[in-house]
């Protein structure tokens, strides 16, 4: 789709950029992470998302093309949805704390875009902020917010 061979080609070179930039701050190392480590990394998966994107763009079928664009016209509102989410992710992030705001983004984003049964929905949310949760505060010392509960192990 020639859509997401321009948006990956984009994404690409911006990934680029962003790997420049962050090879002129002190990266540090993993277990002492400079200011330029997040932007690194952030650029590296970038990059691979971005091909991987491109390469399956170049393997979509003519009718599979036409089947997702007739798919794609409905589901128009997820975007918007995933958008609003990530607004009010953003509002509440310092109010809440991050373990609270990060299971209330990602069960509204399972809500949205995957409904499941609720204890799927609940579990997979509980697991993705315990588990970036331990890699931001306890790996990376990242210092998040602790919220309104005070919950910071």
């Amino acid at each position: 789709m020639k859509q997401d061979k321009i948006s990956s080609i984009l994404g690409l070179l911006f990934a680029i950029y962003i790997f420049r930039q962050s090879s002129l701050i002190d990266i540090g190392s993993l277990h002492q992470p400079g200011p330029g480590f997040f932007m690194l990394i952030a650029a590296i998966l970038l990059a691979v998302c971005s091909i991987i994107v491109l390469l399956q763009s170049f393997r979509v079928k003519s009718s599979e093309q036409d089947g997702l664009k007739a798919a794609e016209k409905g589901q128009d509102w997820l975007i918007g949805g995933v958008l609003a989410a990530l607004i009010v992710y953003a509002l509440i992030f310092e109010w809440l704390g991050f373990i609270l705001s990060t299971f209330s983004l990602v069960l509204v984003l399972i809500v949205i875009l995957e409904p499941k049964s609720w204890w799927k929905m609940l579990l997979t949310a509980g697991l993705t902020s315990a588990g970036t949760y331990v890699i931001f505060n306890l790996f990376l010392k990242a210092g998040l917010p602790e919220g309104i509960l005070g919950i910071g192990f």
